[in-house]
């Protein structure tokens, strides 16, 4: 399967990672399909801090355990692009901030205060 991420890049998501991630990660068993929407509409794109070549597309979600990150790493190399994992964290991961959406912290900054 391709998905087209918020660069217009095709992002390649096969069953073979569909089933790393279920298998490593049980809780995203009945969120495979939220990782189209992370590819797709992110709240915020970081780099890995263990690897320069994976991007971490987060999104967050009220719905999931109360309230949690689901995160795509997709590995972005100049032929090849595709989802290596995905999870749910209670945080957002370290990185540099290479991409948000414009309103996103705006909201997060409302809530806080």
């Amino acid at each position: 399967m391709q998905i087209k991420d918020v660069f217009g890049d095709e992002i390649i998501l096969t069953e073979e990672r569909i089933r790393h991630i279920i298998t490593r990660h049980p809780e995203m068993k009945d969120l495979i399909n939220e990782i189209n929407e992370v590819i797709k509409n992110p709240d915020f794109i970081k780099t890995s801090i263990y690897d320069k070549e994976v991007l971490l597309y987060h999104k967050f979600y009220d719905s999931i355990y109360k309230g949690n990150y689901a995160i795509v790493a997709i590995v972005k190399r100049l032929k090849e692009k595709f989802v290596t994992t995905a999870y749910i964290s209670e945080y957002e991961k370290q990185g540099k901030l290479i991409w948000k959406k414009k309103w996103y912290f705006i909201l997060i900054k409302k809530e806080i205060y």
